[in-house]
């Protein structure tokens, strides 16, 4: 009979401990799940929309789509983008305060723009030259704002967590983005393949890339961005 009426308690401990070792394997993996998030974010805006088009470039002039001139026309509107986006990012906090707008939700800009860079450098596959230039302008102001709310999203989460060293990991991202796409772009020349097709390869490669990291950021936590600063 004791041990019948000792049964449910032990029983009742044993759940506990269950539950709060389940809780401290959740908190363990947060910060490394939230730190390849970002990785894996960077890689998609760095790797992918920002320095996709360096190795995929000899495929286009050997397609004769473009050719010396125009290439660094190309990847100078690239570099201009990527300038506008980040004074835009550093005046946003006195423009939002100026007009008084709603502040920004920082997962929110990842959100748009890591979609923005799917559907920039899936458009690059589509044959109109004289569009070109402004893609890739676009692009590279999409890819600095994904990368300033990127890292601001995944430090102050990781900060939040007391876990603030995790953070060098979210910028392992750039790298192997930047590597991949070359090891990519070198494997389609193996194979024959276009230019065309690879801009398409590397905008699928974004997007199954962004699916793996979109339920990642799910809300703030509190986080202010830019303009809340």
């Amino acid at each position: 009979m004791e041990a019948q009426t000792r049964s449910p308690t032990a029983q009742t401990y044993c759940l506990y401990n269950l539950r709060m070792t389940n809780i401290e394997a959740t908190h363990e993996r947060q910060p490394l799940v939230i730190a390849l998030a970002g990785a894996i974010s960077l890689a998609v805006a760095m790797g992918i929309g920002r320095f996709a088009f360096t190795p995929l470039m000899p495929m286009m002039l050997h397609d004769g789509v473009i050719n010396i001139e125009e290439a660094s026309w190309l990847a100078s509107a690239n570099y201009l983008g990527y300038l506008i986006g980040a004074m835009l990012c550093t005046f946003q906090p006195a423009i939002w305060t100026r007009w008084s707008l709603p502040p920004l939700s920082v997962s929110g800009m990842v959100k748009l723009g890591l979609s923005l860079t799917c559907a920039l450098t899936a458009a690059m596959a589509i044959n109109l030259p004289q569009s070109w230039a402004l893609l890739r302008l676009l692009t590279g102001v999409t890819t600095a704002l994904t990368f300033v709310y990127t890292t601001t999203w995944c430090l102050g989460s990781l900060a939040r967590l007391n876990r603030p060293s995790a953070g060098g990991l979210v910028y392992v991202g750039p790298g192997i983005g930047i590597a991949g796409s070359g090891l990519l772009a070198s494997l389609m020349v193996q194979l024959g393949w276009q230019s065309a097709s690879g801009w398409i390869a590397f905008a699928m490669l974004a997007s199954l890339a962004t699916l793996i990291v979109w339920s990642i950021y799910r809300n703030d936590h509190g986080l202010q961005p830019a303009a809340g600063a």
